[in-house]
C-alpha cells in the first residue's frame, strides 16, 4: 500500500506538522515492509517525531522492540545518535569518542561498552 501511495504521488514525509513522519510510524509499528518502501523513496532518516522526544525512526524502533525495523534502518545508514540507540543496535563502539552526545560524554559509555547494560528495560537491546 505504501508504494501504491507513493507513486500515486503521496509525500515519503508525509503531511507538513504532521508530528512524525510516515517512516516514524512504520518504525513505531514494527513495519520492516514499509520501512524498506520508504526508505528506497528516499525517506529522511534522521527526521524526528514526538513519540520518543526528538527520536528519529531508529530511537522508535528501539523504543517499542522492532530489531527487524532497527536492522533495515542501520542498513540504510540511519545514524546511531545516543547510548539507548547504540544499546538496540548492539555497538556502542561508535559512541566511546569524545564528541558522544550523551551526558558525560564518552566516560559512562566506556564503562558500559566493558561491562553491558544488566537489565536495562529496553525492548531492543543487543548490549545487555
Amino acid at each position: 500500500m505504501a508504494r501504491v501511495l507513493i507513486e500515486a504521488g503521496a509525500s515519503v514525509e508525509g503531511p507538513p506538522n504532521a508530528g512524525e513522519t510516515p517512516l516514524i510510524a512504520a518504525a513505531s509499528l514494527g513495519r520492516a515492509d514499509v520501512a524498506r518502501v520508504l526508505i528506497e523513496a528516499g525517506a529522511n532518516l534522521e527526521k524526528t517525531g514526538v513519540a520518543v522526544a526528538d527520536g528519529t525512526a531508529l530511537s522508535h524502533a528501539v523504543q517499542f522492540g522492532f530489531p527487524e525495523v532497527v536492522d533495515v534502518l542501520v542498513e540504510a545508514g540511519a545514524k546511531v545518535r545516543t547510548l539507548k540507540e547504540a544499546a538496540g543496535v548492539g555497538d556502542v563502539s561508535g559512541l566511546l569518542s569524545s564528541g558522544s552526545p550523551e551526558p558525560h560524554g564518552g566516560e559512562a559509555i566506556r564503562v558500559i561498552g566493558t561491562s553491558g547494560v544488566p537489565g536495562c528495560g529496553l525492548p531492543v537491546c543487543r548490549s545487555c
